[in-house]
């Protein structure tokens, strides 16, 4: 793993979305923790986490998956491993992982056509404790990768990570609170029909 690629990931970001005030909590990170710090999950102040929001080009829906511990739908999504090359690929991970949905299947939307790992959209929010785990209340550091594909594709969920899923139409989705700031910057890419 890279010594330094999330904060040149975080600063290739912050060039194009410098209003976002969220970003300063992770600022205070940055500096003085490597990269496998970074993405410990036992990181309890916060860590970098990856995700990715697949649309339908024909339908304009997008794929939300039922998450068991926060109980609601989310974008598929989870952990950086170490064994991950980079966030973009845990995202496309975490979307087999969660989905059955392959890569080859969809097409990448680079945010920033000189770095790619760059997302569209970094999510900053605080995770619940969960005793079962062991975790404390911490920050996720949110990667959001964003990708197409023709049309809704099957799906094969992982119930031992998710327990349903759906396709939510474009209008809905971007009535949901949390997907606000998200469903502004996909609009803006001219792929979907305002």
């Amino acid at each position: 793993m890279n010594m330094g690629m999330y904060k040149k990931i975080f600063e290739d970001y912050v060039k194009n979305n410098k209003n976002e005030e969220d970003l300063n909590i992770i600022c205070n990170q940055l500096d003085n923790k490597s990269d496998r710090n970074l993405i410990d999950r036992k990181n309890f102040t916060g860590h970098f986490t990856a995700s990715c929001f697949v649309v339908s080009k024909k339908t304009n829906k997008i794929i939300l998956v039922y998450h068991n511990f926060l109980k609601k739908y989310l974008q598929p999504g989870g952990h950086i491993e170490s064994t991950d090359l980079n966030p973009l690929e845990a995202s496309k991970r975490e979307l087999l992982e969660e989905t059955g949905i392959g890569i080859e299947k969809l097409t990448y939307y680079k945010a920033d056509l000189l770095n790619e790992l760059v997302p569209l959209n970094i999510s900053v929010h605080q995770i619940p404790e969960n005793i079962i785990k062991e975790e404390k209340k911490h920050y996720h550091y949110d990667l959001q990768y964003l990708f197409f594909c023709e049309e809704e594709l099957d799906v094969n969920i992982d119930l031992g990570e998710v327990n349903n899923f759906k396709w939510v139409s474009w209008r809905e989705f971007k009535e949901m609170s949390i997907y606000r700031n998200i469903s502004k910057k996909i609009e803006k890419t001219k792929k979907i029909p305002i």
